[in-house]
């Protein structure tokens, strides 16, 4: 008994250990960069010619000339890597419209073409330095000295980033401000060759991409088609520069990176939309500081950076999924997502669920079901069917147009009658549907006979002109998140779901955490900027999320590839693409939140060349595989051994019984992911790929035949996952950096191989600094080895 107590507090010192180590992980990025220059003096350098600010990590210049201020020099490292192209370029775009914007004419003032002055001055405090730029007097069409401009850049002693934020002081009553493109900025290949570079981009599940110098411009919303604020840049030798916006606020704002490849240059630049946008004597002071600096390291160390950041924000309040109650076990443990669609109507239900039933006794374990179509069709109350419309969106599956019809009208537009018996039987053997549910849609009917279209027009998103922003080809209304009614109606249909048809939570589709923009002030928010977008979601998703809980505590709601602002207000994400186009897919979500929030992939398919590549893509980020496509009465079992579905199924199984808890749960449904596992020999194969139909997006991508993953548990244990994607036995060689995970040189650890039942097979121990392994694995296999500290004894 003692001698168990003495293993177990060894344990717990250990893991403290650890969990300090980690901790100084997530920060080593900023924190081994930073500690050489900690209670070092940020140094400001002024003359008639330039302005520059620096600590001894990152340095700043600005050229003063005539009145005017350009950016003339950024660079890190000592000085040694300058980031900034010699093609110059404005430091700020102000775009100011006419009756807020209701008006065609328009007027741009930028920074260097400005007619007002500009001055500096310089603002020390204890622990940073502010450089202050103004530009005063601009005039605006016509209108004299109407504008002032503010940029702060500010260095602190204690880190590697300048802050950078701008302020505008709009006297004009005529002209209001549109938009702020803020900060510009041309960057250089870092080390002189664009082949050698790589730009990182929070987009779906990550985004890298080769030579972004000479390829296509990349930009996105945030939050919306954008799910993480930063992104970074980065060369073959680890000298990156760190592009965020700390933003915890969900303001709205884009983010594009310009090659131009006749200069060389790559152009970076924010774009924010102030609150009121185009009101004329509005001014705007930005609500959170965008960090630009050097750090050492690839997209991994860049994504520690962010996350030491991200997950002290509000979104992730909670904590994370192993200590969530919110979301039930029964979810963040599921190993695949399921999707049904009942085009052909109501004899297609009972077929349906006998494929799920068959799943779900093959899988053995709780599964959810996203399920479209599941609305008893009325054609004469649906928009498809307005001649008056504009859709040209056809289906050939059966007679329902779309699976978008009479959304926002349940349930005086009932389910089709056989759908909550079919969800009975589902869930009494572990089956959870989720029914789809439109979060922006609403199915206003022909020439509005829909039940509700009377109350749901005041509360739609308008346009500019005022009119109603119409989605899905012009054929439905889009509505406003902000507005009671429409918060009231998707909590009432989530609500009613669950108590009328059985249902298990909600698929919240088009729910991206915001980026919706509404002109219309009478819904309590402000003229198309701002974050009412933000508010707005998080206002509709709290309130429907709670009271479908309300109802079942293990009832779950999922959203569309959203933003990081929705952690907290979903129980899940879906990714959008498993491989984006153009790029190389990296798992930077993941390493940033991976082990906050649950996520499932979009499209994998049993009937695809790409399953086993998708399916591991997948599972080595700690997401549920899926959405995997169920037909009507489609069996798991008792299917042909020779068959090449039969060897995928297979394969889905392994993949399924290692994720359980007292397997490899621990790390895939609750770990942190680690860096990615360097090794020095790759089976390279060329593998044919496509994204569901309506992305268009197919192709060949060269990958490893063997995909792995490193992940840590709660309990401070490694976790690698090895799998052969390949039909061939392939040779797995490794050497563990011990720096790199957190571990200590001078502790002895044990390396225990785990199967697919939970059996262990200790492989041996390792000291004095090294771990590492070789073995064979054959084709379209898996294997699961855990490294933890050894027991003194």
């Amino acid at each position: 008994m003692m001698k168990k107590l003495r293993q177990y507090l060894l344990f717990l010192v250990f893991s403290l250990l650890v969990f300090c180590i980690i901790a100084g992980y997530s920060l080593s990025a900023t924190a081994r960069q930073s500690t050489a220059f900690q209670r070092q003096q940020v140094n400001v350098e002024e003359n008639n010619d330039l302005l520059r600010i620096s600590n001894p990590y990152t340095e700043v210049t600005f050229s003063k000339n005539r009145g005017r201020i350009a950016l003339v020099k950024m660079s890190g490292f000592n000085g040694q890597v300058d980031f900034l192209s010699s093609v110059p370029s404005e430091l700020w775009f102000l775009e100011f419209k006419k009756n807020r914007g209701r008006s065609k004419d328009s007027t741009v003032i930028t920074s260097l073409s400005s007619d007002g002055r500009a001055f500096s001055s310089i603002k020390r405090q204890e622990k940073d330095t502010t450089l202050v730029l103004r530009w005063e007097k601009v005039s605006i069409g016509g209108e004299r000295e109407a504008l002032d401009v503010e940029v702060n850049v500010t260095v602190k002693s204690d880190e590697p980033f300048a802050f950078w934020r701008i302020f505008v002081n709009n006297r004009s009553r005529s002209y209001g401000l549109w938009s702020i493109d803020f900060p510009i900025i041309n960057l250089k290949p870092i080390g002189g060759n664009p082949g050698s570079n790589y730009l990182a981009i929070g987009k779906s599940r990550g985004m890298l991409i080769a030579n972004p110098f000479y390829g296509q411009t990349q930009a996105g919303h945030w939050p919306g088609t954008m799910n993480l604020q930063f992104q970074c840049l980065y060369d073959n030798l680890e000298r990156g520069l760190y592009l965020a916006a700390y933003d915890g606020g969900g303001y709205q704002k884009s983010f594009s990176f310009k090659p131009n490849k006749n200069s060389g240059y790559l152009q970076y630049k924010v774009t924010s939309r102030p609150d009121n946008m185009g009101y004329g004597g509005e001014n705007y002071k930005m609500p959170y500081s965008v960090m630009i600096g050097p750090f050492t390291g690839d997209w991994y160390a860049a994504s520690q950076i962010y996350r030491n950041w991200g997950i002290r924000q509000e979104w992730c309040k909670e904590g994370p999924l192993a200590y969530r109650r919110d979301i039930p076990r029964w979810f963040k443990e599921a190993p695949v997502m399921l999707k049904v669609t009942s085009m052909k109507g109501e004899e297609q239900v009972p077929a349906l669920s006998k494929g799920i039933l068959d799943f779900i006794g093959f899988v053995g374990t709780e599964t959810p079901i996203l399920w479209y179509t599941w609305k008893k069709y009325e054609p004469s109350l649906t928009a498809y069917n307005d001649k008056t419309g504009s859709s040209s969106e056809d289906d050939d599956e059966g007679p329902y147009p779309k699976s978008n019809i009479h959304d926002g009208n349940y349930p005086t537009l009932p389910a089709l009658s056989s759908f909550s018996p079919a969800n009975r039987e589902i869930s009494k053997v572990g089956g959870h549907v989720l029914p789809y549910v439109c979060a922006q849609i609403y199915d206003q009917g022909i020439r509005e006979n829909a039940p509700y279209a009377r109350e749901a027009k005041p509360n739609t998103r308008k346009e500019v002109s005022g009119e109603i922003d119409t989605l899905v080809s012009g054929t439905f209304w889009g509505m406003c998140f902000n507005t009671p009614w429409w918060q009231k109606r998707m909590a009432d249909t989530a609500v009613g779901l669950i108590r009328n048809e059985k249902a298990s939570g909600i698929y919240f589709d088009t729910f991206w955490g915001g980026y919706t923009q509404c002109f219309d002030t009478t819904h309590g928010h402000s003229y198309g900027g701002g974050n009412h977008s933000y508010l707005g979601a998080k206002a509709i998703a709290s309130r429907v999320r709670r009271e479908m809980k309300g109802v079942d505590t293990n009832a779950v709601m999922t959203g569309e590839n959203p933003s990081e602002t929705a952690i907290g207000l979903l129980d899940g994400f879906m990714y959008k693409d498993t491989i984006p186009e153009g790029s190389t897919a990296i798992p930077l979500f993941a390493s940033v939140y991976g082990d906050y929030i649950v996520r499932y992939g979009m499209d994998v398919s049993l009937s695809s060349d790409d399953f086993y590549l998708k399916s591991a893509l997948q599972y080595l980020e700690g997401c549920m595989i899926g959405r995997l496509p169920v037909k009507e009465n489609e069996r798991f079992t008792g299917v042909k051994s020779s068959s090449q579905r039969s060897e995928k199924l297979a394969f889905l199984k392994m993949l399924s019984d290692y994720r359980r808890g007292a397997v490899g749960g621990k790390y895939l449904s609750y770990g942190h992911l680690m860096p990615p596992l360097p090794r020095s020999q790759a089976q390279t194969l060329n593998i044919s790929y496509s994204e569901p139909k309506h992305h268009k997006k197919s192709g060949v991508i060269a990958l490893d035949a063997l995909q792995t993953a490193v992940f840590r548990a709660t309990d401070g244990t490694l976790g690698i996952f090895v799998i052969n994607i390949s039909e061939q036995p392939a040779t797995f060689d490794f050497q563990l950096p011990l720096e790199k995970y957190a571990l200590s040189p001078s502790v002895s650890y044990e390396m225990i191989q785990i199967d697919s039942k939970g059996m262990q097979n200790r492989l041996g121990t390792f000291s004095r600094g090294s771990i590492g392994q070789r073995m064979t694995i054959p084709g379209h296999e898996m294997r699961l080895l855990s490294i933890s500290p050894m027991a003194r004894r």
